[in-house]
């Protein structure tokens, strides 16, 4: 009975190790230029330098629901080829973990639910192309190129969140071609040249949105310290379309550009919150452009220098206290607390401030109060009331991460039917050391596993392994019992 007990202790290692080798062999491979037809996630498993005669696109997606995990490895262009990704007209594409260089767009796209993250996008004459797409996301990730992100065309609902532009041309370009633009998107957090800027200089705020808060930083300009940029950091003042960016929402970010740092024109009711406009001595006239028939947009709280030549535009030296990034509009005329302690009279519609006084106390309902008002009844307590219970999948784990990790493969070994397995072998395992006849329950144990692997590399449905191991279960027990009788 000892040498059968050590021998299942022994068979769980291999059996991982088997069931890591199937996944590897079922798994989706890439190691060379490729053009992918079915849905699925793909693995690049080795750098790919791109030699001989010069193509076109090195990896190209024909087909909708594809995730390609670049697995920290390169794709190189030598200079020679036009894209180093291609997918034009599909939809809930990702892209993530690696490093795409010297082509003349690292990655061209267009389609809706797109997603682009930890990527490291260098050498490029443009490190990512988009155009007439939806629901897009940027994020963690790093652009040294010519221009950092292209788009033509309408683009809409974008977030580019925690990225940095060392670009030498300009970070986010919307003026090629005919009518681009980029509406209610949300550009937060990035940081926009080679800056480094001592500390002293800088405020930490905590700012909310959607409900979360977020540690932002801004920066008094000029201040010591190091600079290196683009031309531009963000440019949207097209000259060959109707209309320029809308509804944008810009938070957080640190930009310095040689030139100017914001450029808008033709476009209208976007928000800037907490962003630092960098200026130098060397270069003392960046900022924040608004030209040309830029209108109705708004901010607060911003560092650096902003230059208003359109028409209604607002900008407040303190965010009202509950901003978060959605400023509600239009503004009601007359007197109006921005904050606790601060009240303003509102001149029209379009929130344009024309006078600010700061409250000795506070400012409550459009009026300063000097003194402090008695401090209420706390309310009387309410019962609360008992949520019905609502049946929820327990979280073994966090799926997403384990994939991005490359621990994808341990799925299969926490999942519920996995446990149920645990349980069982385990129990039957201890019980089959007990007594002297273990024909069945080695049986028994070895259809058990049987099903576990079926289960795991989905050779039968997970439903039918759970069932499975059910009966499996059930005959154990009565073979146990039998066995304990006698």
């Amino acid at each position: 009975m000892r040498k059968a007990i050590i021998s299942l202790i022994f068979l769980f290692p291999s059996l991982i190790v088997f069931l890591f080798l199937l996944r590897i062999a079922n798994a989706q491979i890439i190691t060379g230029c490729t053009n992918i037809t079915s849905p699925g996630k793909y693995d690049l498993i080795n750098d790919i330098n791109l030699t001989g005669e010069p193509g076109e696109a090195c990896i190209v997606i024909n087909t909708d629901n594809v995730t390609i995990n670049l697995g920290g490895f390169t794709i190189d262009g030598r200079g020679t080829w036009t894209y180093g990704i291609r997918s034009l007209g599909f939809k809930n594409i990702k892209v993530y973990n690696g490093k795409i260089k010297y082509f003349w767009a690292g990655i061209v796209a267009m389609g809706q639910n797109l997603h682009f993250s930890r990527l490291d996008l260098y050498g490029n004459d443009i490190g990512l192309y988009i155009g007439l797409s939806s629901n897009v996301t940027i994020e963690n990730s790093r652009f040294e190129n010519v221009y950092g992100i292209q788009l033509a065309g309408w683009n809409d609902k974008f977030v580019i969140k925690n990225n940095w532009f060392v670009d030498i041309g300009k970070n986010i370009d919307i003026t090629t071609g005919y009518n681009s633009w980029l509406d209610d998107s949300l550009i937060i957090l990035n940081k926009f040249g080679n800056i480094s800027i001592a500390k002293e200089c800088c405020i930490k705020k905590i700012v909310w949105i959607g409900g979360i808060p977020v540690e932002t930083e801004t920066c008094v300009m000029p201040c010591a310290g190091t600079y290196a940029g683009a031309a531009i950091g963000f440019d949207c003042a097209p000259t060959q379309s109707i209309k320029g960016c809308e509804r944008n929402i810009f938070v957080g970010n640190f930009i310095y550009a040689t030139d100017k740092d914001v450029h808008l024109s033709r476009s209208e009711y976007n928000k800037f919150i907490r962003n630092t406009f960098v200026n130098t001595h060397l270069e003392p006239e960046t900022g924040l452009y608004l030209e040309g028939d830029a209108r109705h947009n708004w901010g607060c709280e911003n560092q650096g220098k902003i230059y208003d030549f359109g028409v209604n535009n607002t900008f407040l030296d303190v965010c009202p206290a509950d901003i978060g990034y959605n400023v509600s509009r239009p503004c009601t005329p007359g007197w109006q607390c921005l904050d606790n302690k601060t009240l303003a009279y509102v001149v029209n519609t379009e929130c344009e401030v024309s006078k600010i006084i700061n409250c000795t106390i506070a400012c409550v309902n459009g009026k300063c109060v000097e003194e402090a008002p008695p401090p209420p009844k706390p309310p009387a307590p309410e019962v609360p009331e008992i949520p019905p219970k609502v049946s929820e999948p327990i979280p073994f784990f966090n799926k997403t991460q384990l994939e991005e990790t490359g621990w994808g493969w341990m799925i299969p070994f926490v999942s519920p039917m996995a446990f149920a397995f645990y349980i069982i072998f385990g129990v039957s395992a201890f019980v089959a050391s007990k007594v002297k006849q273990q024909s069945g329950i080695v049986f028994a144990l070895t259809f058990l596993t049987g099903i576990l692997i079926a289960s795991l590399a989905n050779i039968i449905p997970s439903w039918v392994g759970i069932t499975l191991i059910l009966i499996a279960g059930g005959i154990v027990a009565y073979l146990i019992s039998k066995i304990a009788g006698e």
